[in-house]
């Protein structure tokens, strides 16, 4: 099958494969005279020795470019960033820089650790490399810096699917680790995963080359097919009810959509969390019940289906008398509070929310993915490093307590270090509840667990838009 995936462990010459592969198959077509062409991109770390900024030729990593060691001659040298380059043309565009405090002007875009990234440079870039009518297409790579691209992940989308229909041969390295639309192209079931380790690196660019041309033989006219053929051959693609909710359809780990307890719960949630939980100044106390989510782009005609599609769902109560524990290993573990509904008659109000918002964005339904038992709703109060928690000690840490679930929240974050923000909150039960577009910032201070960002305002009550 013409669609490709190559991983591995950072450093370890994803981006060289690549880069082997598309030089080989370039040449070779263009000795055939006819039409077929490479298109796509690579990506290249930078490093600096003294002043010197020179190209090592390797990108690719779990952060999106490269994550390994910059590799050196003896000097001392120091990645300082990554850039992206269009195979056919050469251009290239910033994909991240260091980090600096201290640029004038300040630099701007999403912050992954070190990172500042360059998403508008980049998206622009591979949008114009993979772009043109190829044969055969070239993206390095599938990581989380890239995934700040809401067009890249389209169009990337978009190629593996038509790689998928046969309409052309796709070859894509992806981060070994990562969520949302890197383990989303990991799972479609027509992609060959390749592993490549030390032994393989060497033989690997021959081989792949050689299955790209006899590929091409044997499909002089391949080109990509049409977008519905497309869409048909995805496993996992948004259906006919996506432009309801933006129109692209994508995903991302900057958005959730969640309920959020009444803030008479959050003194002894927050108190257990500010001993245990490593994420609690960029989580607020939340249940997800859909992540990743649509984009921040998209909310107004997320919440406006979102109300439509609940307004059979009454508002119900939700208790927090339980304790469970998910075992990650033997020395990783987390704990969290287990949300218990009261049962009607028509059955569990949580599940039938839960189920009811799979309908309305089938293509957010990671959460129900996750283990083979599916959607497990659960409040993370913290994480346990070693042995199992005591959870007899941890449960005497909860009181218990509960509240009544009204509304659904859709928040965001704009950077991956982030605390989230409330942007929207949709009632339940209110085909008009689709609220109104806001901005509270989680700041999980001792003035206020939230502050309005347009005016300063601090409060501690959960926001619902009514305010």
């Amino acid at each position: 099958m013409p669609l490709v995936l190559i991983t591995g462990f950072p450093g370890v010459g994803k981006t060289t494969v690549v880069q082997a592969v598309a030089r080989a198959v370039t040449t070779a077509l263009a000795k055939t005279g006819g039409d077929q062409r490479v298109a796509g991109f690579i990506t290249e770390e930078l490093v600096a020795e003294a002043a010197e900024v020179v190209d090592t030729g390797d990108g690719g990593g779990d952060g999106g470019a490269g994550a390994g060691p910059a590799k050196t001659d003896g000097a001392r040298k120091e990645r300082v960033g990554f850039d992206v380059v269009n195979l056919e043309t050469g251009d290239r565009a910033p994909l991240a820089r260091l980090l600096d405090k201290a640029a004038r002007p300040p630099q701007r875009g999403p912050r992954m650790g070190k990172w500042v990234v360059n998403s508008d440079a980049f998206g622009k870039l591979a949008g114009v490399s993979l772009a043109r009518e190829a044969t055969v297409y070239i993206v390095d790579e599938i990581g989380k810096m890239e995934l700040f691209s809401r067009k890249f992940v389209d169009r990337t989308r978009e190629l593996c699917a038509w790689g998928a229909a046969d309409s052309c041969f796709v070859i894509a390295t992806v981060a070994s680790k990562g969520t949302g639309f890197i383990s989303e192209v990991k799972d479609m079931k027509v992609a060959r995963v390749i592993d490549v380790t030390a032994a393989t690196r060497d033989e690997l660019p021959n081989t792949l080359a050689n299955e790209v041309l006899a590929w091409c033989a044997a499909h002089p006219k391949a080109r990509p097919g049409a977008a519905q053929a497309a869409q048909a051959a995805l496993p996992r693609a948004m259906p006919a009810v996506a432009p309801a909710a933006g129109g692209g359809g994508s995903k991302t780990v900057q958005a959730s959509l969640c309920l959020i307890p009444d803030g008479a719960l959050w003194p002894g949630i927050q108190a257990i969390r500010e001993q245990h939980d490593k994420h609690l100044v960029r989580w607020m106390p939340h249940i997800n019940l859909l992540y990743p989510f649509v984009h921040l782009d998209d909310f107004d005609a997320a919440a406006e289906r979102l109300a439509e599609g609940l307004q059979t769902i009454a508002p119900f109560e939700l208790r927090f008398d339980k304790l469970g524990v998910f075992h990650h290993s033997k020395k990783s573990h987390t704990f969290w509070l287990d949300p218990q509904t009261v049962k009607a008659d028509a059955g569990c109000p949580l599940d039938a929310l839960y189920s009811r918002l799979v309908d309305l964005f089938p293509n957010c339904n990671d959460t129900n993915t996750k283990s083979e038992a599916g959607f497990r709703p659960h409040l993370s109060l913290g994480q346990v490093k070693g042995n199992p928690p005591n959870m007899a000690e941890m449960a005497a840490l909860w009181p218990g307590g509960g509240y009544t679930v009204s509304h659904v929240h859709l928040i965001y974050r704009s950077d991956f270090h982030d605390p989230f923000h409330v942007r929207r909150a949709v009632a339940l039960g209110d085909p008009a509840g689709s609220g109104r577009a806001i901005d509270w910032k989680y700041t999980a201070g001792a003035e206020g667990y939230w502050t309005e960002v347009h005016t300063g305002k601090m409060s501690n009550d959960v926001p619902n838009g009514s305010d």
